[in-house]
């Protein structure tokens, strides 16, 4: 007799973190990514995004990806951010989004090779793309 075993449709979804400032753009990237098919994740700020990010870690369903905002005004508290991921998973996965991208900005993350750029505003065929890139890496 053949067993039938139910699929739980949230776990074949990749979970995606999304910290962002600006609640209207975490609204509108967790749309565009749910339409997409992705399972998300909303934090207010780099800690509630570093907490989030902890308790998921060593979880059956840990994050893919995470999607975090930079702070143009204070790129030393976005680094910090991203150290700690390290710390927690030095294989963790950032799309650094930001409205206003430099190449010094760029450069000081150069070394680690888990890192990608995304513009603000981005086009969903834009996120789409380097999300697939990003999870398959």
């Amino acid at each position: 007799m053949n067993k039938i075993v139910e699929k739980n449709f949230f776990n074949d979804k990749e979970r995606i973190l999304v910290m962002d400032y600006d609640e209207t753009v975490r609204e509108i990237t967790q749309k565009v990514l749910t339409h997409l098919g992705y399972n998300v994740e909303l934090a207010r700020d780099n800690s509630e995004a570093i907490d989030l990010y902890r308790k998921f870690h060593k979880s059956d369903y840990p994050f893919s990806a995470v999607i975090l905002d930079i702070i143009i005004y204070d790129i030393v508290e976005t680094k910090k951010t991203f150290e700690k991921l390290l710390e927690i998973d030095p294989d963790v996965k950032v799309i650094f989004l930001s409205g206003y991208l430099k190449r010094e900005i760029i450069e000081d993350f150069k070394e680690y090779k888990t890192c990608y750029f995304l513009t603000k505003p981005f086009k969903i065929l834009d996120i789409k793309k380097i999300l697939q890139e990003v999870i398959n890496h």
